[in-house]
């Protein structure tokens, strides 16, 4: 697995500076772009085009607090990805409370549970680090799988929500 800090040269930690991340990635893109191999073997084109893409994916997975929490549980031979059949599975408490979410979405409560999710999403974001931060992986994990799980529903909901009428 490669690691996207180490491409874009920075430190592996949850907590980044936006502005730092911006930075790392023009410079790595500065370094790699195809457009700074003319005149090169089709090869060396090949090679750039393909770290272009590397450096594009590392940064688009950073600069999102969850997936960024998911590439570090990831570089620590953690997988809570869904489609993957080992990765860690959410707990029982957890599906029922994203079932309460989405029964809301149904029934068309959004102006109060929109600010309820927004608020979850914060707090979660703030566990996650804290665990990640004291090598908690197993409970960084769980509380990536939330957030996940709290933003599908808060963009639901925002989805949901009824549009003003002109």
């Amino acid at each position: 697995m490669q690691n996207y800090f180490e491409l874009l040269k920075i430190d592996a930690a949850f907590n980044l500076d936006a502005g730092a991340l911006q930075q790392a990635y023009i410079r790595a893109q500065q370094q790699c772009h195809p457009d700074r191999m003319v005149g090169k073997s089709e090869a060396e084109r090949a090679k750039a085009m393909q770290l272009t893409m590397d450096v594009n994916q590392a940064y688009e997975t950073l600069k999102s607090p969850r997936r960024r929490a998911e590439h570090l549980l990831a570089l620590q031979g953690i997988r809570v990805n869904q489609d993957d059949k080992d990765a860690i599975r959410p707990d029982q408490s957890l599906l029922m409370e994203v079932m309460a979410w989405q029964e809301a979405i149904a029934e068309g409560e959004t102006d109060t549970l929109l600010p309820e999710l927004e608020a979850q999403l914060q707090l979660n974001e703030a566990t996650i680090a804290e665990h990640l931060e004291v090598g908690a992986y197993q409970d960084a994990a769980q509380a990536t799988i939330r957030q996940r799980y709290l933003e599908k529903s808060f963009n639901d909901a925002n989805h949901a929500k009824p549009q003003l009428r002109a």
